[in-house]
Formats: structure tokens, C-alpha cells, sequence
């Protein structure tokens, strides 16, 4: 759990600053952090996905921050899994331009089965988000400040 002095910094200085600087919309590391969690801003490890830390980072999406600013960061560490998160983020909302919900679902299905979601509506085929992800987005955006 993180203590509450920790918190407070996140959500009035660190957060915000990470969102202006890496284009996101405000409010969006706390809405990611607190839904996450399920309200506790639990920095807890998930061993069924291997999903590690506030921002529930796994490994492939590490990896992927990596390649992109070629940072090591550390999912269990509350300051760089901020970090990790926001570049992730702002990876998200480039490549699906700036589209709120896709991005938001990206960060929580991946960008791969979001690419392919939207290759194959374009194909014109159906295509769906599975129930999680939606859940996810319909709790998340809301959020936002």
C-alpha cells in the first residue's frame, strides 16, 4: 500500500506534470492507477498476470518502454512505474490518435489486439472488445478530471 504523503505527491504534482509532458488528458495516471487498483492505490503485484505495481505494468509492456526511451524502469517502484505508465500512454494515444477510449483500452488489452480490432472492423468484418476491456474503459474515462 502506499502511504498517503507518497499519494498526495503522485496525484498534485508528479501525475499532472507526467500528463502535460507526455500529452495525456488530465487525470488519466490517477484514473489508471485508482481503477487498477480498485480504489486502494494498492501497489500490489497480480501473480495470476504477472502484472506488477500501481499501474499493473507486465513485463512485455516494460519491454516496450525500453525499446521506445531506452528506460529500465521498475514496475514495483511507485515514481518509475509512473514514468513507465505515462510513456505507455502517450505511445497509445499517438498511435491511436489521440482517441481517448482506444487508447485507455490499448493499456488495458494491448496495442496489439487494438490493431487488430480496428483492421478488421476497416476490413469490415465484426470485431469486439471482450467484456473486461470494456469495463475497463466505461470505469476509467469518467475519471478524467
Amino acid at each position: 500500500m502506499i502511504d498517503q504523503s507518497t499519494l498526495n505527491y503522485l496525484k498534485s504534482t508528479l501525475w499532472p506534470m507526467l500528463e502535460q509532458g507526455y500529452n495525456l488528458p488530465a487525470g488519466i495516471l490517477n484514473a489508471i492507477a485508482y481503477w487498477e487498483s480498485r480504489g486502494t492505490y494498492s501497489d500490489k503485484s497480480n501473480p495470476n498476470t504477472g502484472a506488477r505495481g500501481l499501474f499493473q505494468l507486465r513485463d512485455i509492456a516494460l519491454k516496450q518502454v525500453q525499446i521506445d526511451y531506452g528506460s529500465t524502469l521498475d514496475a514495483n517502484n511507485v515514481y518509475q512505474a509512473s514514468l513507465a505508465a505515462a510513456m505507455l500512454l502517450n505511445r497509445y494515444f499517438r498511435m491511436f490518435q489521440y482517441n481517448t477510449p482506444i487508447g485507455v483500452a490499448a493499456y488495458n488489452w494491448g496495442e496489439g489486439n487494438v490493431k487488430k480490432l480496428l483492421r478488421t472492423i476497416a476490413a469490415g468484418g465484426n470485431a469486439f472488445i471482450p467484456l473486461e476491456t470494456r469495463d475497463y474503459i466505461q470505469n476509467v474515462i469518467p475519471l478524467l478530471a
